[in-house]
């Protein structure tokens, strides 16, 4: 079960009443963190935590005869909403928890869907090679936040270049990004354009690709897509606070994103590839 950094994590032990003492638990780093006084719900103990960093925790339950071993993961910025957001929008009670750790993944699974449809979101690092030979290299994921490195091979041999604002010149080894379109552009004396080394695969580029905000549309069609999930692959239940009455018709079984959601993500797709 994967949750994001400052999610709401559902802790739920199962077990007759026999008089609960804690849960403690332990962050990747070996912090501890120890919850008491934790209520009975009728058929489970449930508690609740927020993790603060990325990495493995363990969960460690004791009772008055009893002991569980249990863990989580978490993950920096994986998703495009936060699970309290899906669970406001899927309308569950507070006391429905139980399917926290499946609607994490929902989550994840959904924001990784609208991201393929629209390219990066979240600010992504990303390490790639690609072939000189031209005046300009259009990375793979757009929109290019900031580029790290850029690196030009001939042969075994390799020039570390360095980014320099249009108009001036730091060195002859040096590029400049356009921001609007992406595109890392060779420079040398006087800042004027050259082309990268010619060769196959032999520029290597590090960058980081997304947005500083993620657009409340494509908030939105994440949250449509959420419910679609949600809906279509986990049973009812009488406890479940849904709002089905809000489906449509082209939310059916079957389709993978549905059509509403596809017109939300219209602005944001990403341009197709070139085979």
């Amino acid at each position: 079960m994967i949750y994001a950094i400052g999610d709401r994590v559902s802790l739920n032990w199962s077990q007759p009443v026999d008089g609960l003492g804690s849960v403690v638990v332990t962050d990747p780093g070996g912090l501890t963190t120890t919850i008491a006084g934790i209520p009975y719900l009728g058929s489970m103990y449930a508690a609740t935590f927020i993790p603060l960093t990325a990495g493995h925790y363990t969960v460690a339950w004791s009772s008055t005869t009893k002991t569980l071993a249990d863990g989580f993961d978490v993950q920096a910025a994986v998703s495009l909403i936060t699970l309290a957001a899906a669970r406001q929008w899927l309308r569950l009670r507070g006391t429905d928890t139980v399917d926290d750790g499946m609607l994490a993944l929902i989550v994840a699974t959904a924001s990784a869907t609208v991201q393929d449809i629209t390219g990066p979101m979240i600010p992504t690092s990303y390490t790639e090679t690609y072939s000189g030979g031209g005046l300009s290299i259009i990375p793979d994921h757009q929109p290019v936040l900031s580029v790290q490195s850029v690196t030009e091979y001939l042969y075994t041999m390799a020039w570390t270049l360095t980014e320099q604002a249009l108009g001036t010149q730091t060195s002859i080894y040096g590029f400049t990004v356009n921001y609007q379109t992406g595109a890392i552009e060779r420079r040398v004396f006087g800042g004027s354009p050259a082309r990268f080394f010619a060769g196959e695969d032999n520029v290597l580029i590090s960058y980081t690709a997304g947005r500083k905000q993620v657009p409340e549309a494509v908030q939105l069609a994440t949250s449509g897509l959420v419910k679609h999930i949600y809906d279509t692959t986990l049973p009812s239940s009488p406890n479940r606070g849904r709002s089905d009455e809000f489906s449509r018709p082209d939310m059916a079984v079957g389709y993978a994103v549905p059509t509403f959601i596809m017109e939300l993500l219209q602005p944001f797709r990403r341009p197709p590839g070139i085979a």
